[in-house]
């Protein structure tokens, strides 16, 4: 009977302590961060594949594939933090020879020379670590709402012989950056805008045998995520799945890449290598199993103008697992 007694005492601290961590499910956006943290002492740990179509049509690649495996853990009720080392194709090992000699069109490569460099399919390696912080300095919650605000800081180690004037710290350039988080929940539905800075570190290599370097300028990122719980219709314990529908637009400013050959600057000549202004949108599906297994895909194509990193659709499959105190 004691037995008894103190398992459905226990069952019910569970419950207390993880259904307001579901409720808030259609805030845990597959690919940007709500101002919400995982609860103190919990442990996410967090598999990615993402891969894209291969930008050289005439390559035995099929696509370019990025994995990466991320453990968040959570300080504090307010305070979190996370480590992503990542693996990608996503780079040859230095710049290409004809760095300043050709440009795109589409998918395609073309090229100014007669004799175009033979297509090499990039290697699959070690890419970078990511490093991420962040703290939740506003909370006002009511039932069934709530608004939250968070500020986060970031840092990469990756350092790639990345062509793009874009920097991207996941797996591309090295780096920091910062920015704010706020978020809206509202019964069913969540909403989420994210923007920041990103301060990338420049990248020195060779193209064609000369000494070059690559200097990426100071980005900004706008993205916004809408969140709805699809199921279930009302809570009863922890065990009940969840499914949960999400649109993500992710936006980026940045400004030309400077590019320096053999100690002088060489005028950009391909759209590689510009500054520009885009979004991208994001659909997805999230299911969670018994509160602490996220099951999740998202399908990415351009809205406006189009990112030069990596070609379309853009596909993401994420599972991630908690393990609470």
């Amino acid at each position: 009977m004691m037995k008894l007694l103190l398992s459905k005492y226990l069952y019910r601290i569970v419950l207390v302590c993880l259904l307001p961590f579901v409720a808030q499910a259609q805030e845990l956006y597959i690919l940007n961060e709500p101002a919400s943290n995982i609860p103190k002492g919990a442990l996410g740990v967090r598999l990615i594949h993402m891969h894209y179509p291969n930008e050289q049509p005439n390559s035995t690649d099929r696509f370019r594939l990025m994995h990466a495996l991320r453990l968040a853990y959570g300080i504090s009720g307010r305070w979190m933090l996370w480590v992503q080392p990542a693996f990608s194709n996503h780079h040859s090992l230095e710049l290409p020879p004809d760095l300043v000699n050709h440009y795109h069109i589409g998918t395609q490569t073309v090229f100014y020379s007669s004799n175009p460099q033979q297509v090499v399919p990039y290697p699959y390696r070690y890419a970078g670590t990511h490093f991420y912080t962040k703290y939740l300095f506003l909370k006002h919650d009511e039932r069934n709402d709530h608004f939250r605000a968070a500020i986060y800081a970031e840092y990469s180690t990756a350092n790639n012989p990345h062509e793009e004037a874009e920097a991207n710290l996941y797996d591309d350039t090295g780096g920091w950056g910062a920015g704010l988080v706020i978020t809206k929940l509202y019964h069913r539905w969540a909403l989420s805008y994210t923007t920041g800075v990103i301060v990338p570190h420049p990248y020195e290599g060779t193209s064609g045998g000369l000494p070059t370097r690559m200097e990426y300028g100071v980005a900004w990122k706008y993205n916004l995520s809408l969140g709805y719980l699809l199921a279930p219709r009302v809570y009863r314990d922890y065990h009940q799945n969840n499914t949960n529908l999400y649109v993500e637009l992710m936006g980026k400013q940045y400004p030309a890449a400077r590019i320096i050959q053999d100690g002088e600057r060489i005028p950009a000549s391909s759209e590689l290598h510009i500054g520009q202004y885009y979004w991208e949108v994001y659909a997805g599906i999230q299911k969670i199993v018994n509160s602490n297994t996220r099951i999740e895909i998202t399908i990415g194509a351009p809205l406006y103008r189009r990112s030069y990193i990596h070609n379309y659709p853009v596909v993401q499959i994420q599972l991630q697992h908690y393990f609470f105190p």
